[in-house]
């Protein structure tokens, strides 16, 4: 869920499978799905791993 389901269904709707291993060659779709995945999973460590009030 969260990210991982969002990264999921960018990738199904460029027509490939998360997971997959990609050259230099990568479209430029599953880039920007690895960089919207990338900021999400940034996001979420900076809750969860910031300090607790």
């Amino acid at each position: 869920a969260g990210c991982a389901g969002v990264v999921m269904a960018c990738y199904s709707a460029a027509g490939f499978t998360w997971g997959a291993t990609f050259s230099a060659s990568a479209p430029a779709s599953i880039l920007l799905c690895n960089a919207a995945f990338g900021k999400c999973q940034a996001a979420c460590a900076v809750v969860l791993l910031g300090p607790t009030p």
